[in-house]
């Protein structure tokens, strides 16, 4: 079985076992769209497809597959555990090129994504080929994964990160300086989800992000307690996350590596 058919596999076994949350996504039985997926990725393929949507369009890690409809109508080039992106016509949040993602599932001609259409409010659910594309502007088609056999040509070689910002490329980018100011602030809390807050200092709702996604990234025990607190153990974890000397201390060490992962992450 292919790593893709395991992605989607792991979706049906998961069908309606979340609650849809934002505020929660990273807490246990709550997830949103892109937490989801996020996490199945993380423990199937061991692949980090990024934290929110915008982020997921963007990542180096994957490659763009397509951006025509009809495409997604028809399954022509997709595979399975391609990442499917939606911009709705209705977007619920202005200023994001998309809005929703799921992934795609090639025997059954659809996609699998948490989008809460479980009564009460539940997912992830299977939603059949033109879902959701009577409202849609823009989709974008992604792959993190291999090609499979019959799938669209090889991936190219992947070039080592350019830290300059591309164009349609929304990751704020850093001088690595060891100064935990206002634009390091904020791509902290784009990194994590957060929303922009344009504050010079981490808040308590930036620190609680930075929790959720560290237990999210790091599959081993124990888990962060999400209380938005930067206590030793949140700072330790943090440490290991972006390689710098164990000190329990937000030092200027621990900016500069976390400027440098962030640059690349």
């Amino acid at each position: 079985m292919t790593i893709g058919r395991q992605i989607i596999e792991r979706c049906a076994a998961d069908r309606g076992d979340d609650t849809y949350s934002q505020p929660k996504r990273y807490a246990d039985g709550y997830s949103d769209c892109s937490s989801y997926l996020q996490r199945i990725f993380n423990a199937i393929a061991g692949v980090d497809v990024g934290s929110y949507t915008t982020a997921i369009a963007s990542d180096r890690d994957g490659r763009d597959i397509t951006r025509d409809p009809n495409d997604l109508r028809t399954g022509n080039g997709l595979q399975d555990g391609d990442v499917v992106l939606f911009g709705w016509s209705s977007d619920h949040r202005p200023g994001y090129p998309f809005s929703h993602v799921e992934t795609w599932d090639a025997q059954r001609k659809g996609t699998w994504g948490q989008y809460g259409d479980i009564p009460p409010h539940n997912g992830p659910n299977f939603h059949p080929a033109g879902w959701g594309l009577n409202r849609v502007d823009r989709i974008l088609v992604r792959r993190f994964l291999p090609d499979e056999i019959g799938a669209a040509g090889p991936a190219p070689s992947r070039p080592a990160p350019d830290l300059n910002p591309l164009p349609g490329d929304p990751r704020i980018r850093l001088v690595v300086d060891h100064d935990l100011g206002p634009k390091t602030v904020s791509r902290i809390e784009q990194w994590s989800g957060c929303p922009l807050s344009g504050q010079a200092k981490l808040s308590t709702a930036a620190w609680a992000s930075v929790q959720a996604t560290i237990n999210a990234l790091d599959p081993n025990p124990p888990l962060l307690e999400v209380d938005g607190q930067a206590g030793p153990k949140t700072i330790a974890a943090l440490q290991v996350l972006v390689g710098a000397s164990l000190t329990g201390r937000l030092d200027a060490q621990t900016v500069a590596a976390w400027q440098t992962y962030l640059n690349t992450h």
